[in-house]
């Protein structure tokens, strides 16, 4: 394929929406009465791709596939597609056992597009997560956490590393809460390994002869050149490439969240990945890895390592 011809590309939040038990709804209700239902689920979920400036790709029978121009806007429009669906009655059959619900998946990244289809890893990997989830469940991933304001990220939480079908390597995943306490029962993935996702960590971080622990009592560090930085760092050289308030680690509902600050970025190597985060990218810290302030690895780059550790309380 020449230059001329290759697909053009785009980043953006890839969205499959699924209804839970169709199959179920055509058996006991008949193809005209469960396809009413199914349908009206449907347009429910293009009403809030809508409200949220997203666009609806396509329809697949009981599935919509749908895109955001950012992360932001896809966790807040599944929200709204589940409360909104939860609020109609009529679809959802509240108080039956057997209420219509609906799977939710999505995955922000890059994608070729074809016309006003999208293709590639990014899809492929939203539309692992929606049949990964269970019904009344939005799950997403890394990637879209990496790409969230933190006043977003608390409407997610960690639940661990599940195994996902065509990945040879586990994926580390995220539920979107999206119900008032007491409104949702709360829900996993049946592939979730749960061990992960019940232990109390804390996060230590060593650099150089210093060690520093994170926990519910010490939840914020900075790391910079800075003498008042939480973790004071010198610049290796040549050249300064470490900011003196380069990057934050916080604990967020448990989870350790690193944001980048900096002009020259940072790089995070952990056992499956080396990552640059550019100026207000953040990511969640997950077992144990290498973080460089300002340069890769490769090119001498400060070593700071982390790793998570049980809590002792």
């Amino acid at each position: 394929m020449s230059s001329s011809d290759r697909l053009p590309s785009d980043e953006v939040a890839i969205v499959f929406a699924d209804v839970s038990g169709a199959t179920t709804l055509f058996d006991t209700l008949g193809n005209t009465a469960a396809w009413e239902i199914v349908s009206r689920c449907l347009q429910l979920v293009m009403d809030e791709v809508e409200r949220f400036d997203g666009e609806v790709i396509k329809t697949i029978g009981d599935e919509v596939m749908c895109k955001f121009p950012t992360a932001e806007q896809a966790v807040r429009a599944t929200k709204a597609m589940q409360k909104r669906l939860l609020a109609d009655g009529d679809v959802l059959g509240a108080g039956n056992d057997s209420a219509v619900k609906m799977r939710i998946g999505f995955n922000y990244g890059a994608v070729l597009k074809q016309g006003k289809d999208v293709i590639g890893d990014a899809v492929n990997v939203a539309a692992r997560m929606a049949s990964s989830a269970n019904p009344g469940q939005i799950l997403t991933t890394a990637e879209t956490i990496a790409h969230l304001p933190a006043n977003v990220l608390s409407m997610t939480r960690s639940l661990g590393r599940i195994p996902v079908k065509g990945k040879a390597d586990y994926i580390d995943a995220y539920e979107v809460v999206w119900g008032e306490e007491g409104d949702y029962t709360e829900v996993v993935p049946k592939t979730m390994l749960r061990s992960e996702a019940i232990r109390v960590t804390d996060l230590r971080l060593v650099y150089g002869k210093t060690t520093k622990l994170l926990d519910g009592e010490h939840g914020k560090l900075t790391l910079g050149r800075s003498e008042e930085a939480g973790l004071p760092v010198a610049d290796p050289g040549p050249g300064i490439k470490t900011s003196r308030t380069h990057a934050t680690i916080e604990r967020v509902r448990g989870r350790y969240m690193l944001t980048d600050l900096s002009a020259n970025g940072t790089y995070v190597e952990t056992a499956s990945e080396t990552r640059r985060l550019e100026r207000n990218q953040t990511m969640e810290l997950n077992g144990k890895g290498k973080i460089s302030l300002g340069r890769p690895f490769e090119q001498g780059g400060l070593i700071i390592s982390y790793e998570l550790v049980l809590s002792k309380g």
